[in-house]
């Protein structure tokens, strides 16, 4: 027992480090089975200590509350963000006006966007323009502004009316987390105007998020579900979210995670 919570103890500590980690890093740092680790995982879970994901755990998502940090959003759940990047590509075409938002999964679709295909990309994001102004034959429109670090993102009234004026094939929208009731959320009040002018300007509105985002909530609401017409997700590990989505009436497209 006393080995059982040293180690719990052990993981708590690597998770305030690095924010999440999956079962199989964790199994072969301590050198246990996976079961192992799993046990150790519910009993944190019973604490509330920690949120799980498919694969592995993040710590517990109320200390999200302090804000969105791209960097340290860049670290976690990679597999699951390039599976839902890799699905949303199928939806863009030669010729579309495409949206790109703020975020770790937009800027995988980003840069593995195709040379030549005569795409015009509109962002309000310095890691979507840096991602997508080295490939030939995409044109890029940025809504500028006041620059916020933390978030990578411009925001100011022209860059609204900018949004507001242009029309736009797609669109791929992040969150920082999304509830069936309460809707999608986001950290920074200054995103939404934005967000909300490029949903009003756009033709097909997908939402890309991991589902370590689904039934959460955060600070500030964006947009409820039903303002786009699909999700973009990595498949939630809880059967209850996976019925409650499909369910709901907004398709959810469940990537495949390699």
């Amino acid at each position: 027992m006393r080995n059982t919570k040293e180690r719990q103890n052990k993981i708590l500590l690597l998770l305030e480090e690095k924010y999440s980690i999956s079962v199989k890093e964790l199994a072969a740092r301590f050198q246990v089975s996976h079961m192992t680790i799993r046990r150790d995982i519910e009993e944190l879970l019973k604490e509330e200590k920690v949120h799980r994901y498919h694969g592995g755990i993040r710590i517990s998502r109320p200390n999200i509350s302090a804000g969105y940090n791209l960097c340290v959003a860049e670290q976690e759940h990679h597999l699951e963000k390039k599976a839902i990047a890799m699905r949303a590509l199928d939806f863009i075409e030669p010729g579309d006006t495409v949206f790109l938002d703020a975020g770790t999964t937009t800027e995988l679709i980003a840069r593995l966007l195709p040379e030549n295909s005569n795409l015009t990309v509109v962002t309000t994001a310095l890691n979507i323009i840096n991602a997508v102004c080295h490939i030939s034959g995409i044109k890029v429109i940025a809504a500028g502004g006041t620059y916020h670090k933390s978030s990578g993102v411009f925001s100011s009234p022209e860059a609204v009316l900018l949004l507001k004026k242009i029309r736009i094939s797609k669109a791929f929208f992040s969150a920082n987390a999304l509830q069936f009731e309460l809707g999608v959320t986001c950290s920074n009040q200054f995103e939404v105007e934005c967000k909300r002018a490029a949903l009003k300007s756009s033709l097909v509105k997908i939402l890309v998020a991991d589902s370590s985002k689904l039934g959460h909530v955060v600070s500030t609401y964006f947009a409820d579900l039903s303002d786009f017409n699909r999700v973009i997700m990595d498949r939630p590990a809880d059967k209850n979210l996976i019925q409650s989505c499909d369910n709901s009436p907004v398709i959810f497209d469940f990537a495949d995670v390699v």
